[in-house]
């Protein structure tokens, strides 16, 4: 018999991760090290073009409204077009 760890795949809820480094819709460049002074950071990811994406846009707004004055901002990422 051998006894092993399963091998854990991407993050769960409330892991720390590696920062990353994503072009803003300004065209400037983010990265997640720009947070370092929150508490936490939501991180969404969003699609511009999807429907039901489009409709939750105001409820990200309102969680962001809520939780950044906290320390937990929202971030959202958009991975479906560059």
């Amino acid at each position: 018999m051998v006894a092993a760890s399963p091998v854990k795949l991407g993050y769960e809820v409330g892991d720390s991760v590696a920062s990353f480094k994503l072009k803003n819709t300004d065209g400037k460049m983010v990265a997640l090290d720009d947070y370092k002074n929150v508490k936490g950071v939501i991180v969404i990811f969003d699609c511009n073009t999807c429907p039901y994406s489009k409709a939750y846009n105001s409820r990200i707004i309102a969680l962001n409204k809520k939780y950044a004055s906290q320390g937990f901002p929202v971030v959202a990422i958009q991975p479906n077009d560059p």
